[in-house]
């Protein structure tokens, strides 16, 4: 497929520019977040295909994750998301290895290379972010947050325990912005913190 990586950068950047503004818990949010996440694993394993190895191994840990979240769904068990975000991380972590070995392999620079590598930058925040997503879930009160101004107490200081918090937190952290607001309070949240911060 041509533009491939061109594709799969525009589908990652309107997941992460329309998400904020879909409700979760409205009945048409969640379905279009759901159909935008669709998208781009849809295109990530578009864009590893001339991969014939890998190419199954990333079909085969998309469908795990897709039928692993059907299954949780409908189960209506909450410890089974986790899997569902372990099978995205192992996911996304794959199709990034998978372009990036693309990209430095290919010794022609193309305006392709250059969108493989803007996806590739992309992923890594995902990816990061589902990793501090995981250590929440598993360790609540791994980051704090503060949730605005009291006049009367100072601040206020609420967990973010939401995807979109810790997406921001990571692209804040990747891009070094660190704006202060999202930060990790237990020692292995502040290692992976420093970890996203050097790993460009």
């Amino acid at each position: 497929m041509k533009r491939k990586f061109f594709i799969l950068f525009c589908s990652l950047l309107g997941l992460l520019i329309l998400r904020p503004f879909l409700d979760p818990v409205s009945i048409v949010g969640q379905p279009i977040q759901d159909l935008l996440l669709v998208l781009v694993i849809l295109t990530s394993v578009a864009a590893v295909t001339n991969r014939h190895g890998l190419k199954w191994v990333s079909v085969g840990a998309a469908l795990a994750a897709f039928f692993w979240r059907l299954l949780a769904t409908w189960a209506g068990l909450p410890w089974m998301a986790g899997g569902t975000y372990v099978l995205h991380l192992f996911f996304f972590g794959l199709t990034a290895t998978i372009i990036l070995g693309h990209v430095l392999g290919h010794g022609r620079v193309t305006t392709d290379m250059i969108f493989g590598s803007l996806s590739v930058y992309l992923l890594l925040g995902l990816i990061w972010a589902l990793l501090f997503f995981l250590i929440e879930k598993f360790y609540p009160g791994s980051f704090a947050a503060t949730a605005g101004q009291n006049i009367s107490k100072g601040l206020i200081y609420v967990h973010p325990t939401r995807v979109p918090d810790l997406v921001y937190f990571s692209y804040a952290s990747l891009t070094t912005i660190g704006y202060g607001d999202i930060y990790p309070v237990a020692p292995v949240a502040r290692t992976l913190a420093v970890l996203e911060g050097v790993n460009p």
